[in-house]
């Protein structure tokens, strides 16, 4: 089964959507980064030098 059907079947338990909608603004602020590190063609290890946050 591929994630997006995996989802799918999920989102239809009530629960499992609070939960899902719950951490759309964190994974919006993930994708915002990610997408950004790309564009400027940063490395991971050169954004966790950059923030002070760990590589891991």
């Amino acid at each position: 089964m591929d994630f997006a059907r995996y989802l799918k079947k999920n989102l239809e338990d009530p629960q499992f959507k609070k939960e899902w909608d719950a951490l759309e603004a964190e994974t919006q602020i993930m994708r915002s980064m990610i997408e950004a590190r790309l564009e400027t063609g940063m490395t991971q290890k050169q954004l966790s030098e950059k923030t002070g946050i760990k590589h891991s």
